[in-house]
């Protein structure tokens, strides 16, 4: 799609640092709107500063957007300094997707979140699955140690995987705090799975029945509960801010 576009150069691309010469040139360019803009992986729209959508466009092969756009959509803060007529870029501020829309928003905090209970509920399953096993004799558990060292490795990296999809969506959330959160409760009880892991293995490998490690792997399961309980409580504030 082409259009029309009569405009001072203040569009710039995504790496450019603006000075505003003196001159007051208008140019006619021909211009392409054929292109779209994610950020990290997520559809993005820019706004000027009256809040009307502005969008990116292609000139010549190169793609422009407009400077404070593409700014907020990073999280920097946008300034002009009139008197020198210099466009300002100021980095250290929280990023704020403005393109994002309620409804996907809340998609995305709501995937976290299922995410991040997918893998609270399985270690603490598999915890409380040391304990068993455990119960049922050494022999048994020596038996099961490969699987339940599976289970665990599993675990660690889930968290990993559940750590990433934070950090990349978290920022451009209205509930980025919460999610945070949520995240390292999920993270206490994966630690304690690794550590309930560590006294199994000890329990499995020691002469008799070894009570000191039966007892930590035990006491893991139940640290685990009281960071599940502070998870439900937050992912329920949580929801009923993202569907009030």
């Amino acid at each position: 799609m082409k259009k029309r576009l009569t405009a001072a150069l203040v569009m710039c691309a995504l790496t450019i640092s603006t000075t505003a010469a003196a001159q007051n040139a208008m140019k006619q360019l021909n211009v392409s709107y054929d292109v779209n803009l994610k950020v990290n992986g997520i559809p993005a729209k820019m706004t000027d500063a009256a809040g009307k959508t502005v969008d990116p466009f292609i000139y010549n092969g190169t793609t422009y957007v407009p400077l404070r756009g593409v700014s907020q959509l990073l999280g920097a803060e946008i300034g002009y300094d009139a008197s020198t007529k210099t466009a300002k870029i100021q980095t250290d501020v929280t990023p704020v997707l403005s393109s994002q829309d309620d409804d996907l928003a809340t998609m995305q905090a709501m995937y976290l979140e299922s995410q991040m209970s997918i893998v609270l509920t399985a270690s603490m399953y598999q915890t409380q699955e040391m304990v068993l096993r455990a119960t049922a004799g050494k022999d048994f558990a020596r038996d099961t140690l490969s699987k339940v060292a599976n289970h665990t490795k599993a675990s660690k990296d889930s968290m990993e995987d559940c750590r990433l999809l934070v950090e990349a969506i978290a920022p451009y959330s209205p509930v980025q705090n919460e999610l945070k959160e949520l995240l390292s409760y999920v993270q206490k009880v994966v630690d304690l799975q690794l550590t309930a892991f560590e006294s199994y293995n000890s329990f499995v490998f020691s002469d008799g029945f070894d009570d000191v490690s039966f007892d930590r792997t035990l006491e893991c399961t139940l640290d685990q509960t009281t960071y599940s309980n502070k998870y439900l409580a937050l992912s329920d504030k949580m929801t009923a801010t993202l569907t009030k």
